[in-house]
């Protein structure tokens, strides 16, 4: 069952968050302690002992299960430190061998190296299908241009990191490869017909529903053929009435880093939390600004007082939340 409503409102069990440095902060601490998840980036990661320490404290703190995820895709987007960790090669040279049983011997490789470490969560794989690698913002991150080679080898990953005892998040739905903008400093726009968007970025993550996956991340990245107004990250037609209804997502969709030129300088923070939350999203990612954060939270606040953020849709998200968290090994 979901949290009670109650007053105030646990709206922090609905954030993943960042912390400033190698230790836990007393000022990160209140976040720790009420926050569904922390998500860890270079900044935080070091030594073996530093990060166990680390994952350990953040533990203790919570005094719950908590996510603790971080982005360890291989290739470029990797944050632990190499050495002493294996820099694995990006997803673009693992697809040019097409061998599943390699990408799921990596992964698994991968995850039992966070797992080892108190890391619970990886953010990956991507399952951006790029329509031109030479362009495409995503690039290498992408396992190509072939919707169902891309589901393939992303099924793998999967499998690999459920064998080391970490949870997978495919991102970036429902598909940030045909873009040439850079979500971290533009809003992207994918100009392609809706059949084009369904049939090429849309079916790996369609595929892997189909398997249960647990957490999805949302593109911030705009379709007009789709919705003409709104990102897919806060967007209904896309997240309800793609993700939930047609492909009968029940599991939890995160946000991409809110703090992106994307959303944070398009979209005030009360239009962020009116609209994710009925769209269908569930925990709210904000990489380092605790007090864009807080702003998240006082505008969250305001508008369930106001009438215009429906409670229901909270308890809905914390159901699902908890539900994941739950099967958190440690």
């Amino acid at each position: 069952m979901a949290t009670p409503v109650h007053d105030p409102f646990p709206i922090r069990r609905l954030f993943v968050v960042g912390l400033p440095g190698l230790r836990l902060d007393e000022a990160s601490r209140p976040w720790v302690r009420e926050a569904a998840g922390v998500i860890l980036f270079r900044r935080n990661l070091g030594t073996p002992a530093q990060i166990r320490a680390l994952t350990r404290d953040l533990r203790e703190a919570a005094g719950r299960p908590l996510l603790i995820a971080v982005d360890q895709e291989g290739g470029r987007v990797r944050r632990l430190p190499s050495p002493p960790y294996p820099a694995y090669p990006a997803a673009r040279e693992l697809a040019a061998r097409g061998v599943e049983e390699e990408v799921e011997a990596v992964a698994e490789e991968v995850a039992t190296t966070l797992a080892g470490l108190g890391i619970n969560t990886n953010l990956s794989p991507v399952l951006d299908v790029v329509d031109d690698p030479a362009t495409s913002a995503i690039h290498d991150r992408s396992f190509g241009r072939d919707p169902q080679t891309v589901a393939r080898l992303g099924a793998a990953w999967v499998r690999g990191s459920e064998r080391g005892g970490v949870l997978s998040c495919i991102k970036h739905f429902p598909g940030h490869g045909a873009t040439r903008e850079d979500s971290h400093i533009s809003l992207a726009v994918v100009k392609d017909a809706e059949a084009t968007v369904v049939a090429r970025d849309r079916f790996p993550f369609a595929a892997l529903v189909e398997r249960s996956i647990p957490m999805v991340m949302t593109a911030h990245v705009r379709y007009p053929a789709i919705d003409p107004l709104l990102p897919a990250t806060l967007s209904e037609r896309i997240l309800r009435g793609w993700l939930r209804d047609e492909l009968g997502f029940t599991g939890v969709v995160v946000s991409d880093d809110l703090e992106m030129a994307a959303i944070h300088r398009h979209f005030s923070p009360e239009a962020v939390v009116r609209r994710f939350w009925a769209a269908g999203g569930d925990l709210l990612l904000v990489g380092e600004d605790h007090g864009y954060a807080t702003r998240l939270e006082a505008a969250a606040r305001a508008a369930i007082a106001d009438g215009s953020l429906d409670p229901a849709l909270l308890e809905e998200s914390l159901t699902r939340v908890e539900h994941l968290t739950r099967s958190l090994t440690q």
